[in-house]
């Protein structure tokens, strides 16, 4: 078996290690039976992007968030993103994001701006970002299930400390609006590791820790996450016969 395949066959086997036993939970969970704490996750995901002239990149990626803590499938979870590098040191980006779990459905629109400043190894970059999320459209919406409104800022330092690797570490503070007025919901802290071979894949491995504030008590969910990115070459080698 190829590189490739290997690859393949591990993001599969880490998709599906807790579903067999979710379902039961699944049921449970959404009945009202069981409480549903999350506490520690496994994401896993897979990414394809594209660069076009002008500074213009589009992308989609899947990620399947699998909560170890209660055995159940915590969602699925797809992207498409619009980049634009306007100037050399500022990138724009239009993304979506759809989720789709036992609880809810819930649809993402975010537009964001991202000044990035690369000095020697290292490269320093804050993102500030609005994005409306809401569970479906309509004119009016039914109590406690209204779109709410975010603005997140996003700190970020990396370092390649060897050739096709970067060391990053970010920390992320969502504040959220609504009827109340402006208020912190939650902080992202992420570190991790990536890995650049052939020019055009790429895995990258991260942990992270997500406080959230907007509950009575306290709750912290932490993600070990796996994410394999192709990025499609401009043109394809033809192979010799």
């Amino acid at each position: 078996m190829n590189f490739y395949g290997k690859i393949f066959l591990l993001l599969l086997f880490l998709h599906g290690a807790y579903i067999a036993s979710a379902q039961d939970n699944v049921s449970d969970l959404a009945s009202g039976s069981g409480n549903y704490h999350a506490n520690f996750q496994i994401w896993t995901g897979v990414k394809i992007n594209k660069d076009f002239k002008y500074g213009i990149s589009l992308s989609g990626s899947y990620l399947l968030r699998t909560d170890v803590s209660n055995r159940m499938v915590g969602g699925h979870y797809f992207y498409a993103s619009l980049k634009y590098k306007a100037l050399k040191y500022i990138h724009f980006d239009f993304k979506f994001r759809g989720v789709n779990s036992f609880q809810n459905n819930s649809y993402r629109f975010e537009i964001g701006v991202k000044p990035r400043y690369k000095y020697k190894k290292w490269t320093f970059a804050l993102r500030t970002a609005y994005f409306n999320d809401r569970e479906y459209f309509a004119s009016t919406y039914e109590r406690g299930r209204y779109p709410v409104n975010y603005w997140r800022n996003r700190l970020e330092v990396s370092w390649e400390f060897k050739k096709n690797w970067n060391a990053y570490v970010s920390a992320e503070v969502y504040t959220l609006f609504d009827y109340l007025g402006a208020r912190v919901r939650r902080v992202a802290l992420i570190g991790g590791v990536d890995y650049t071979f052939k020019k055009m894949h790429n895995i990258d491995v991260y942990y992270m820790a997500q406080p959230d504030f907007n509950k009575k008590n306290l709750r912290v969910v932490q993600a070990l996450a796996l994410v394999y990115t192709w990025d499609v070459p401009k043109k394809f080698k033809k192979k010799k016969k």
